[in-house]
């Protein structure tokens, strides 16, 4: 059961914090954010799970999906529902403790999710962007709970990264002959056209970043060392996706040293700048 909820992907939902960890204001408001975050890994395990369910009969066509407990056979309805039933729990619980605010986000992002598995996730080019969205969503909802609005740059930035990822995803899925096999949108990707795509991201989600440390953080010359911490770290990446290493994102970024070195330099750089 444990292993059906996907524990290795809850390390995505850290976006809550991005917006009240760049505010200066995670640590003031940390107890609340960490029950946000809570309440967001529960909603994405519903959507992992509703995904699972739905898409067991194609992941045992697959190398590693196939190993799914609901692919596999470990896991039958009765356990999806009661899995279910404590995910929404595990939501409605954080509803009532953060507030309407939340309980919007939240509802928005299931419905984001579980619209991707049954409407869009066969339409080229909309199910990334509708994955991108899934993110933003998240990013969002760690300002909102403060009462906040993100900066323009910020959402850019987080927004042009999801597409980048998931086009990295889908580089090294189409190499694949495996993912080919459970996954269909895959038929209709080239492999130039992955290529391209990701390789624009990479460069947008770079500009916009800067911008965005320009714009807020230009009084400090240690912010725009970030930038080639992060610059860094999201070509290291791009290079992975080309070497077919990006399957599963998480996995690549702990495998990756250059990818985590980079990527840990630009949350400290940036922690030294916001806090100090």
């Amino acid at each position: 059961m444990l292993k059906a909820l996907r524990p290795k992907q809850w390390i995505k939902n850290l976006l809550v914090l991005a917006a009240p960890f760049a505010s200066t204001k995670l640590l003031a408001n940390f107890l609340t954010l960490v029950i946000a975050l809570i309440g967001f890994i529960c909603a994405s395990i519903i959507g992992y799970l509703i995904n699972d369910w739905q898409d067991r009969q194609r992941d045992r066509l697959h190398s590693i999906k196939k190993k799914r407990p609901f692919a596999s056979g470990e896991l039958k309805l009765f356990d999806l529902v009661f899995l279910l039933l404590v995910s929404s729990f595990g939501v409605f619980i954080t509803c009532v403790i953060v507030g309407e605010t939340l309980s919007q986000m939240l509802i928005l992002y299931i419905g984001v999710s579980v619209s991707y598995t049954f409407l869009i996730k066969n339409i080229p080019v909309l199910e990334m962007f509708w994955l991108a969205f899934g993110f933003l969503v998240r990013a969002i909802a760690g300002s909102y709970i403060l009462n906040e609005t993100p900066t323009g740059w910020f959402v850019i930035t987080i927004f042009f990264g999801s597409i980048f990822l998931t086009a990295c995803k889908r580089l090294s899925e189409k190499e694949s002959l495996s993912s080919q096999n459970s996954r269909m949108v895959l038929s209709s990707y080239p492999v130039s056209f992955l290529e391209a795509v990701s390789t624009i991201f990479a460069g947008l989600t770079a500009i916009t970043y800067s911008l965005w440390v320009v714009q807020e953080h230009n009084s400090s010359y240690y912010a725009y060392f970030s930038i080639l911490f992060f610059s860094c770290a999201l070509f290291s990446y791009l290079l992975t996706s080309f070497n077919t290493q990006a399957e599963e994102p998480e996995s690549a970024l702990f495998k990756n040293r250059i990818v985590l070195s980079m990527g840990l330099a630009t949350i400290f750089t940036l922690a030294w700048v916001f806090y100090s």
